[in-house]
Parts: C-alpha cells; structure tokens; sequence
C-alpha cells in the first residue's frame, strides 16, 4: 500500500498541453528540468510562462532571478494575466489587477540575488524563512539562472562550481518536495541553429547529466527579426 502511495504520480503542469502529453501530465517533483536556449531565444519568458501557470493552478512558486530585476520579473506576470504588452502596462494598472484578482489563486515571490552573490544554501534559507513565518508550502522554485550562483564550495575549475550547483539544486528538489526549474545559455555554435542539442549547451556538459529532464529552445536570428 505505501509503495502504490508513493507511485502514484501528481504532476504540476508545465503550462503547455503538448508538453504535459509528452511528460504525463507535468513536472514531477524533486526533480529539476532545464530549458537551454541562445541569447533571447526565451528562456525567461518560458519560465515565466511556468511560474504563471502554477499559481493559476492555485500552487506556490518562487522565482529567483540573479539577472533581470525582480520587477522585470513582475511585469512578465502582469503581462501574461493581463494580455496586455510589457511597455503598455503603466496605462492598464486597474485592468492588470483585475486580471490578477480573477485568475491567481496560489502565491508567487520574486526573489531578487546578486550575481554570484547567492547560492543554494541562500535560496534553501528562503524558502525556509517562507515556509516558517508565512506557513508557504513552495510547489515551484525557479532558478534563472544556475550559471550566476556562487558554489557553495570552492572549486579551481568552473565546470566543477557549475556541475555542483545543479547538484545542490536537484537535492533541494528532492529535501522540500518540489518542482525545480532552471534555464541555461547555449554556446556560440548553439546560437543560430535550425534545432538546439545537447552539444550545443555552454560551459558544463555534465550537469545535464543530473537533470531529470533537458528541453531546448530553438530560434534563429531569422525568427527573431520575424517574430516567429
């Protein structure tokens, strides 16, 4: 009976219908997934994307940026409830918020580090703190991105330092029950290819290895210039 307890499988969403058909029906958790993709290819919209759909499924997440500002951050959200263009949101506030109001019903914190200023230890200190003084049970951590955290041991080699960090984060997933989703940069080959691969991710090829899953990003400099 405890075996069939733990077996059964309750998914969180990733937001996208065909994803869910492909990963039987979301993210499991105390696991991470990365999503690797070239310089504004969306990484941080798709993990935007992520985040909302959780708390409008009525699950906590915490997003922790260590490169865009939190507010930045913020008016991604406000966009994707709103419908409303990020650089038009100042004129739609009471609209925003009643969009807001209807559709969030779980809990979103934005958590704003310095690069290389915070690691794991930081962010698992967070989400304790929450969970202590707000009662908040974190559904979805969402880390953008990995490559900007300070190794919680001191290694001579990067490679080690960001292999370590992946390695923090998936046992993170594991200690709090949770969902952890990440973002990674591919390298100069990776940058206008027609599909993204595995030997195409910057840096570190080992820490793929520890993730649970790897979904890639593709789009060209001619998508972009289309707005495809």
């Amino acid at each position: 009976n405890m075996r069939g307890q733990r077996a059964f499988r309750k998914p969180i969403s990733t937001g996208w219908g065909a994803l869910d058909k492909e990963f039987g029906g979301g993210f499991d958790r105390g696991t991470i997934t990365t999503f690797i993709g070239g310089t504004g290819a969306g990484k941080s919209s798709t993990l935007v994307n992520c985040s909302a759909a959780a708390i409008a499924a009525g699950l906590n997440a915490v997003y922790v940026t260590l490169e865009l500002s939190d507010w930045r951050i913020g008016q991604r959200h406000d966009a994707y409830f709103s419908g409303i263009e990020i650089n038009d949101l100042s004129e739609f506030q009471e609209k925003i918020q009643l969009s807001l109001t209807t559709n969030v019903k779980g809990n979103l914190f934005i958590k704003e580090f310095p690069t290389k200023k915070a690691s794991v230890e930081t962010i698992r200190a967070y989400l304790q703190r929450l969970q202590a003084t707000k009662n908040i049970k974190v559904d979805i951590l969402i880390v953008d991105y990995p490559d900007l955290l300070r190794s919680v041991k001191g290694y001579e080699q990067k490679r080690f330092e960001l292999e370590s960090n992946y390695e923090e984060l998936r046992c993170l997933a594991q200690e709090m029950d949770l969902v952890c989703l990440v973002a990674d940069q591919t390298n100069r080959v990776g940058l206008d290819v027609e599909i993204v691969k595995l030997e195409h991710v910057s840096e570190c090829y080992s820490k793929l290895m520890i993730c649970d899953a790897v979904i890639t990003i593709s789009r060209t400099i001619e998508d972009k210039q289309n707005g495809t």
